[in-house]
């Protein structure tokens, strides 16, 4: 079975303005702890995580599963895509979705039928509470980007869209605002070009307009959003002679033109950049930044972020987080009230999971914490729902002592980690899962056990009152 990549790539940021913005001083993870993460629903103070149902299958015995991602809906129904085998040579693209006010998943839905070996596809859910998967349908002489979209109270999939066509696509984004309007942009090498496209449709039922190349030159690893206002942007890791760098576009609501790019990062060696933005409209972008020191003394590799208040137009200082090797970084967690949690893998002592916080209200970053209670895999998930609540889940080694992997997850709750769950019944060969959160803090979990997927879901319980 394929293992896939998806952790490493993500989108979401609002708009900036023209301009080269200024770098700011970089300092560590030393400042006191993060504040709480408050909540923004009436309820969501009162109540706590509930335990974990009971796992079910998701997919039968008969074919091998590979999960792609589960995502929940502003809506709060609960989506899993995932890869199925078929003739040989091929993959299904399937789709099962379970309503909010259900405990079961709808009958799964082939989206499309691809070839072996792809690794190109995105479920990215909508605040207008639509959903979307947007994937690559590789041809032998080019190649055709196309979405289905889930809209709000439906019951099934649209008919696929074709968005373009290429010779071969490399890494994409896609992102979806509240009025329905959509962007893709994707990563394309031209001869010894690496350039950047992307694509525009105004509303769910609109045409995509004609790709446009925003980067000619030394582009990769794209990430988009839309914002509430229906602007967008545009952030990729930028390729010269002196590093990478990370530079970021976007169009104002109604504009024709892009911005000129902007500078946000120091250059660097290293992965792509993730980027995110909370309801509040703060933004977050960080990537994971390698400084060589020479032969002797080896390398700088550091977690860099940085931040952008609601409504505004610059960046904040750089924020770095040390550690002698980064394995993966995720998108950031953009709370209700502009707080931001990162979630990483790093060696210390063990390939472990690792987190920090920054409070909106201080600016100050936590103490990083180690949430994997083992030797971690390379693949984990981090969600955050709109009430605060964070989800992460992770595949390691069987605590027992069994050869083979088992699924984990942990939650935090206004501000609270809890102790970490174990979701597989037993350990297998290979183990992946992703983890969702609804607007509610409600939770579910899809993993892979023995090849067929699991699922799992918490309710939200009410805390014993005060006596």
């Amino acid at each position: 079975m394929r293992k896939n990549s998806r952790f490493i790539t993500a989108a979401l940021v609002p708009t900036l303005v023209l301009g080269l913005v200024g770098l700011g001083a970089t300092a560590t993870a030393s400042a006191a702890p993060a504040a709480a993460t408050a909540t923004v629903t009436a309820t969501a103070a009162d109540r706590t995580t509930g335990p974990w149902s009971a796992p079910t299958a998701l997919t039968g015995p008969e074919g091998v599963a590979d999960l792609i991602d589960v995502r929940t809906t502003a809506d709060g129904d609960a989506v899993a895509v995932w890869y199925s085998a078929a003739a040989p040579g091929e993959q299904e693209l399937r789709v099962a979705v379970r309503p909010a006010a259900s405990t079961e998943w709808g009958p799964a839905e082939v989206l499309a039928t691809l070839p072996e070996g792809r690794d190109s596809v995105l479920l990215v859910p909508s605040s207008d509470g639509s959903a979307a998967v947007t994937w690559v349908h590789a041809g032998k002489d080019s190649s055709v980007l196309r979405t289905a979209t889930l809209a709000k109270g439906a019951t099934s999939w649209s008919a696929p869209v074709d968005i373009a066509t290429a010779p071969v696509f490399g890494e994409l984004a896609f992102a979806g605002g509240p009025s329905g309007k959509s962007v893709a942009t994707w990563h394309q090498n031209e001869g010894h070009k690496s350039r950047l496209f992307v694509s525009e449709r105004s509303g769910p039922d609109g045409a995509w307009s004609e790709p446009a190349a925003l980067v000619d030159d030394g582009a990769s690893w794209p990430q988009a959003l839309v914002a509430a206002d229906g602007s967008v942007t545009v952030a990729w890791a930028d390729s010269a002679a002196e590093g990478m760098t990370v530079k970021v576009v976007t169009k104002a609501a109604g504009a024709a033109d892009w911005s000129a790019p902007v500078l946000v990062s120091e250059p660097y060696e290293g992965g792509a950049p993730v980027l995110s933005q909370g309801p509040d409209g703060t933004a977050a972008l960080a990537w994971v930044a390698h400084k060589w020191l020479g032969d002797d003394i080896g390398s700088d590799i550091d977690v860099v972020s940085s931040v952008r208040a609601p409504g505004g137009t610059e960046w904040g200082a750089l924020h770095t987080i040390q550690s002698d090797s980064f394995s993966r970084l995720g998108a950031p967690l953009v709370g209700p009230d502009g707080d931001v949690t990162l979630v990483w893998i790093d060696y210390q002592e063990t390939l472990g999971l690792r987190t920090a916080d920054r409070s909106a209200a201080t600016g100050s970053w936590s103490e990083v914490r180690t949430l994997s209670s083992g030797y971690v895999s390379e693949e984990f998930d981090a969600k955050i729902g709109a009430d605060g609540t964070v989800q992460v889940g992770w595949a390691q080694g069987d605590e027992t002592g069994g050869e083979g992997q088992v699924f984990h997850t942990v939650a935090r709750v206004d501000g609270v980690w809890a102790a970490s769950t174990r979701l597989s019944e037993k350990p297998s060969a290979y183990t992946a899962g992703s983890v969702s959160v609804g607007p509610d803090g409600n939770a579910t979990a899809v993993w892979v056990q023995d090849d067929q997927l699991w699922t799992s879901a918490t309710g939200l319980t009410p805390e014993a009152p005060a006596v």
